[in-house]
C-alpha cells in the first residue's frame, strides 16, 4: 500500500491538477467492481500515467485502482483507511504506539480478549461472596461434587468415578488435574471449578479469531468474530465465572476441531504457503486428532457433533470430482481417523464412554476417507460427479447395514440414545426445548440467545453452503455444514445454542464487514473483492481516524448492541438470588452444627437448585433425580399424610419458594407453607427471606386435651422467624367424649381457642413426644 500512497503523492506533486479528476476516479472505482477508460474522468495520456505509476490496473476485462484507500490517503480523506503506519494522521492513530502489522492485530485481539473476559466475570461478586465460592446455576455443583469425592478418595487422575464414565469424563480430569496443580485443597477445586468457564471462553475466542482470519484471509473479520463472540448471550452465560459446566469445554474442543480441519485442507492460510507437505499437514493434523477424541470423552451427546463432517463428505464429494486433486481431503481424513483411534482407545484402556460415543469420529473420519476415494473412482471412471454424493451416501449406508448385522448390541444402544434424545426435546428441562419454543417466545427465542447476530448469520452462512459448493471452497463448505447442522439441532434442544454460537460470531463477522463496505466504512472482505490480487494476500489491520472509529462502532451495535444488553440479563438468570445462597447457608450452618445428630441431610427443593443446597448442606450434589420427581406433585398434594411419611426419614429440610404456588391455590402442601405450615404437622419454619423460607421437616409434638364433644379446636403460636412475625394455627376436632390430639411443629407457647394456652418444649418437637394441654 505505501507503495501506491507514494507513487500518488509523487504524481500529484508533480501535477497537482490531477487531484480533482483522481477524487472523481476513486469514486468511480468505489461504485464499479472494474470500470474502463471510457468511464475514467481523465484523458489518455493521465490515463497511461496512472497506469505506468500502478496506481491503476488491469482485473479482468476492465480496470480498479490498485488501492484506493491509498489513493484517498494520498489525496488527504481524513477517513482514509491505510493499512500502513508512516503516516501522521490525527485521532486515534496518535494514541496508538506504532506496531507492525502482526503486532497490530495481537494488540487488537488482547482488547477483543479484554471485552470476552468482562461480559463474563462481571458476577464476580455474587460469585465469590462471604469465603463461599457460589457456582451459578445447577449442574456445576455435580463436576464440584465429583472433583471432590476424588480429591478425598486419592484416586488418580483418570481414575474418575463409575458415574460419570459415560458422561464428562475428561472434564472431571481436567478439573482434577487443575486443582492438584494449584495444590490440590477443597479451596483450589472451587476456585477450579469456577474460573475455569472464563479460561474456556478465551480459548474459544482465540480459536475463533484463527478460524474466522484463515477463512477469510482478513484480520478485520477475525477480530469482529471474536468481539461478536464476547456479547453473544449464549456463549457469555454459558462461560461465564461460575458457570462450571461441561458447555465451556466442549467449546473448546469443538473450536479447536474445525479450526484444524479448516487449516487440514485446501485453501491459503494466514501468511503460509498452500503447500501440501506434511510439515504443514501434521501439526495441525496432531492438534485435530487430539481434540477429536477430547471431544468425544467430554460430552456423551458429542456423537452428534461429528454429523457435519459427516454431511461434509457428502457435499464435497461432487466438488473433488471436478478439483485438482480427488484426494485432497485424504489429510483431513487421516487426522479424524486417527482421532478416532485415540477416542477408541480411551474407551477399551480406560473404560470411558461407551462404543456408539467413541465411534463416531472413528466413522466420520473413515467417511471423509470413502469419500475422497469415491471422488477419485468416479473421476477416473468418467462418470458425472453428481454420482459421487449418491455412492457416497449409499456406502455410507451400506456400511451401516454390515454394521448392524455384525454387532446389533451397536445399533440397538444406538436407537436407545437416539429415542432418549427425542423424547427429552420439549421436556420440562429449559435446555431440551426448542430455540423457538414457545417458553421463550417464538421470535425472541433467537433474540434471547443471539441478539440481532443471528440475523447477520443465516445469509452468511448460507453463502459459505454456496460458494463453497459453487467455488468449490472447501474451508468454507465445512464450517457451514457446521453451522447448518447445529442450527438445526438448536432448533430441536437448545442445548446445542452454545455450540452454535462459535459459527454465528464468525458468519455474522463476515456479515457486519461486507456490510461496512456497502455504507463505505472499509474495503470488503477478500472473498467479496473484485481485485484477483487482494484474494493472495491477507488483509491487515489498521487504525481508524475517531470519526470513522466512531461510525463503526455505531454500526456494531447493529449485530452486538443487542446481544451486549441480553448478556447480563441472561447471566443474570443463573446467578444464585441473595434469597437461595442466604438458605443454602443456613442449610449449612444447621447441619454443620455440634448438635445435629440426625443421619438424614437432604434437602428437598425444587430441582433446579436442588444441587446448590445439597452442596452447601452436605457436599453432596450428585443428582436432582428425586426433586425433579416429586416435588411439584409434593407441592400440589392434598394429602400431607402420605408425604411425611414419604420424607421423614429422608428429608431433613425443604426449601420453600412462594412464587411456586400459583395464586388462590388452597388446600395443598405447598398452600399451607405460604402460611408458614399452618394446617401441617410436620414442617417448621427455620429462616425466612424475601420469597424463600427453609422449613426442617421434625417428627413434631403431639399436643392432647380436652374440650367439648365434638367441638373444633384450634391452636395458634405467634413466633418470629428470622425477623419475620410467624402465626401458624393447627385445627382438630373433638372426639365424642371431649378429647382432642393435634401435631405441631413449632416449639413455644400456644393459645387454645376453647381457652388457656400450653407450652410445647423443643424437645418434644424434636422426638416427637406428648405434651399435655
Amino acid at each position: 500500500m505505501s507503495d501506491v500512497r507514494a507513487a500518488t503523492t509523487a504524481l500529484l506533486a508533480d501535477r497537482p491538477a490531477l487531484a480533482d479528476a483522481l477524487e472523481a476516479l476513486v469514486e468511480v472505482d468505489r461504485s464499479q467492481d472494474t470500470w474502463t477508460f471510457d468511464d475514467a474522468p481523465v484523458d489518455s495520456g493521465v490515463f497511461g500515467e496512472l497506469v505506468g505509476r500502478g496506481i491503476v490496473v488491469e482485473s479482468g476485462d476492465g480496470y480498479v485502482l490498485a488501492d484506493r484507500q491509498a489513493v484517498r490517503a494520498a489525496l488527504g480523506d481524513p477517513d482514509a483507511d491505510p493499512s500502513d503506519t508512516d503516516e501522521a494522521a490525527v485521532s486515534l492513530r496518535d494514541r496508538v504506539p506504532s506496531l507492525s502489522v502482526s503486532s497490530r492485530a495481537a494488540w487488537f485481539l488482547a482488547a477483543s480478549l479484554l471485552v470476552v473476559v468482562a461480559l463474563r466475570v462481571f458476577v464476580f461478586p455474587r460469585v465469590f461472596r462471604a469465603g463461599h465460592v457460589v457456582l451459578l446455576g445447577n449442574d456445576p455443583y455435580y463436576y464440584r461434587y465429583l472433583v471432590s469425592a476424588m480429591q478425598q478418595s486419592g484416586a488418580g487422575l483418570l481414575d474418575v468415578p463409575a458415574r460419570i464414565t459415560r458422561g464428562e469424563p475428561l472434564l472431571v480430569v481436567v478439573l482434577v488435574g487443575a486443582t492438584r496443580l494449584l495444590g490440590g485443597s477443597a479451596n483450589a477445586a472451587a476456585h477450579v471449578t469456577a474460573w475455569y468457564p472464563v479460561v474456556a471462553a478465551v480459548v474459544t475466542a482465540v480459536a475463533c479469531y484463527l478460524l474466522a482470519t484463515t477463512l477469510s484471509h482478513d484480520r478485520r473479520v477475525g477480530i469482529t468474530a471474536v468481539l461478536v463472540l464476547a456479547v453473544l448471550p449464549v456463549h457469555a452465560y454459558r462461560t461465564a465465572l461460575g458457570f462450571g459446566d461441561h458447555h465451556a469445554l466442549d467449546l473448546v474442543w469443538l473450536s479447536l476441531t474445525v479450526l484444524a480441519a479448516v487449516r487440514l485442507l485446501p485453501g491459503a492460510g494466514v501468511a503460509v504457503p498452500d503447500d501440501s507437505g506434511w510439515r504443514r499437514h501434521l501439526p495441525w493434523g496432531c492438534v485435530l486428532a487430539g481434540s477429536v477424541a477430547a471431544q468425544a470423552h467430554s460430552w456423551n451427546a458429542a456423537p452428534l457433533l461429528f454429523v457435519p463432517l459427516v454431511v461434509y463428505a457428502v457435499a464435497r464429494s461432487a466438488a473433488l470430482v471436478d478439483g485438482k486433486s480427488p484426494l485432497a481431503d485424504l489429510p483431513l481424513a487421516a487426522a479424524l481417523t486417527a482421532g478416532g483411534v485415540l477416542a477408541v482407545a480411551g474407551h477399551v484402556l480406560l473404560g470411558w464412554q461407551s462404543p456408539v460415543i467413541v465411534a463416531p469420529p472413528l466413522l466420520a473420519g473413515l467417511g471423509v476417507g470413502a469419500a475422497a476415494l469415491i471422488a477419485a473412482g468416479v473421476r477416473r471412471v468418467g462418470v458425472p460427479s453428481w454420482t459421487a454424493p449418491v455412492l457416497t451416501t449409499a456406502s455410507g449406508v451400506a456400511a451401516f447395514a454390515v454394521v448392524a448385522t455384525i454387532d446389533p448390541s451397536f445399533v440397538a444402544e444406538l436407537q436407545q440414545e437416539g429415542a432418549r434424545f427425542v423424547g427429552q426435546s420439549g421436556s420440562s428441562i429449559v435446555e431440551t426445548k426448542s430455540l423457538f419454543s414457545t417458553t421463550y417466545g417464538l421470535f425472541a427465542g433467537p433474540i434471547f440467545f443471539y441478539g440481532t447476530a443471528l440475523l447477520f448469520a443465516l445469509p452468511a452462512g448460507a453463502w459459505a453452503m454456496y460458494t463453497g459448493v459453487a467455488r468449490s471452497r472447501p474451508r468454507w463448505l465445512l464450517t457451514g455444514c457446521y453451522g447448518t447442522v447445529l442450527f438445526a439441532f438448536a432448533v430441536t434442544q437448545v442445548r446445542f445454542s452454545g455450540e452454535l454460537s462459535v459459527f454465528v460470531a464468525v458468519f455474522a463477522a463476515v456479515a457486519f464487514v461486507y456490510f461496512l463496505s456497502v455504507v463505505d466504512l472499509a474495503d470488503p472482505p477478500l472473498d467479496f473483492s473484485a481485485r484477483p490480487s487482494d484474494r493472495e494476500r491477507v488483509r491487515s489491520l489498521a487504525i481508524p481516524t475517531r470519526s470513522r472509529a466512531l461510525r463503526i462502532g455505531v454500526a456494531f451495535l447493529l449485530v452486538g448492541g443487542l446481544g451486549a444488553v441480553m448478556t447480563p440479563l441472561r447471566t443474570n438468570t443463573l446467578v444464585q438470588s441473595d434469597d437461595a445462597y442466604h438458605a443454602a447457608t443456613h442449610v449449612e450452618a444447621a447441619l454443620n452444627a455440634p448438635d445435629w445428630t440426625d443421619d438424614t441431610t437432604y434437602v428437598f427443593s425444587r430441582w433446579s437448585r436442588n444441587r446448590l443446597y445439597n452442596w452447601f448442606g452436605s457436599g453432596d450434589g450428585r443428582s436432582y433425580r428425586y426433586a425433579r420427581s416429586n416435588y411439584d406433585d409434593f407441592l400440589r398434594s392434598t394429602t400431607p399424610g402420605k408425604w411425611n411419611d414419604r420424607l421423614q426419614d429422608r428429608a431433613a429440610f425443604v426449601v420453600f419458594d412462594a412464587n411456586s404456588v400459583p395464586d388462590g391455590a388452597t388446600g395443598t402442601i405447598g398452600s399451607a407453607l405460604t402460611a408458614w405450615g399452618s394446617g401441617l404437622a410436620h414442617y417448621r419454619a427455620v429462616w425466612a427471606g424475601d420469597a424463600k423460607t427453609v422449613y426442617r421437616v421434625v417428627p413434631g409434638a403431639t399436643v392432647t386435651g380436652t374440650a367439648a364433644s365434638n367441638a373444633s379446636v384450634t391452636l395458634t403460636h405467634e413466633g418470629t422467624v428470622s425477623g419475620q412475625a410467624v402465626t401458624y394455627t393447627r385445627t382438630t376436632t373433638a372426639a365424642a367424649n371431649g378429647t382432642y390430639t393435634v401435631t405441631v411443629a413449632y416449639p413455644g407457647a400456644y393459645s387454645v381457642s376453647t381457652g388457656g394456652t400450653v407450652t410445647v418444649p423443643a424437645a418434644a418437637v424434636g422426638n416427637g413426644t406428648t405434651v399435655t394441654a
